[in-house]
C-alpha cells in the first residue's frame, strides 16, 4: 500500500525561505562587487544543497509484504519485516523533545538521526514535525515518519507483524545476550 507524506505549513515556509535565500545571496553579492568567482561558488553551494535536501527528503512511503520502503528521490530507505517490532502513531509526551544531531530539519522535510529522553536515538524521515508515526527497528531503534493516513499506515505496518504490537514494551531495545549485534524484544510482563 502506498501512502502520502504531504508538507505543513512549516514545512512549506522553510523550504520557500531557504531556496530563495540560497538563490537571492550570490544575486546580493554581485550587487556589493564581490569577486565572480566567490559568487560562483556561492551558488554552487546553494544549488549543491537543494538539490541534495530535495533528493534526501521523503516523498511518500510503501508498505507491503517485504516491508516499510521510505520513498524518496535519491537512494530509497528499505525497513525489512524480519527488522520490524511495532508501529504506533506517536504522542508529543511520547516524542519528547527530539534534537537534530545530523541531518536537515525543514528544508524538503526533516530527516536524519535524531536523539530524545523518551525515544533514545532515533531517525526521522518526516515530511513534517507533527502528526508522526513510529515504526520500531530491533536493529536501529525508533524510526520517525509523516504518512497523511496514520492510522492507516500503522494498521498496515503492524499487520506484517507475527507477533501482537501491543505484548511488545515500548523500551529501549537491548543487545540480545551471546550474538553481537542482535537485539531481542522484550514482551511486556503484565
Amino acid at each position: 500500500m502506498k501512502f502520502a507524506a504531504s508538507w505543513n505549513h512549516t514545512t512549506k515556509f522553510s523550504t520557500i525561505c531557504a531556496m530563495l535565500t540560497l538563490l537571492i545571496l550570490p544575486s546580493l553579492l554581485s550587487v556589493w562587487n564581490v569577486p565572480v568567482q566567490l559568487i560562483a561558488v556561492t551558488f554552487t553551494i546553494g544549488a549543491l544543497i537543494g538539490v541534495f535536501s530535495w533528493g534526501f527528503g521523503p516523498q511518500g512511503y510503501v508498505v507491503d509484504e517485504e516491508g516499510v520502503e521510505i520513498r524518496r528521490p535519491i537512494k530509497s530507505v528499505r525497513l525489512n519485516r524480519a527488522d520490524i517490532v511495532k508501529a504506533k502513531v506517536l504522542t508529543k509526551a511520547e516524542m519528547g523533545v527530539p534534537i537534530r544531531v545530523s541531518g536537515n530539519g525543514g528544508l524538503f522535510g526533516f530527516y536524519g538521526r535524531y536523539y530524545s529522553r523518551r525515544l533514545g536515538w532515533h531517525h526521522w524521515y518526516a515530511t513534517r514535525s507533527v502528526d508522526l508515526v513510529g515504526v520500531k527497528s530491533a536493529t536501529l531503534g525508533w524510526i520517525v515518519l509523516s504518512p497523511d493516513d496514520r492510522e492507516g499506515f500503522v494498521d498496515a505496518v503492524n499487520r506484517l507483524l507475527p507477533v501482537d504490537p501491543s505484548t511488545i514494551a515500548d523500551t529501549v531495545m537491548y543487545p540480545a545476550l551471546g550474538q553481537s549485534g542482535a537485539y531481542a524484544a522484550y514482551l511486556k510482563q503484565d
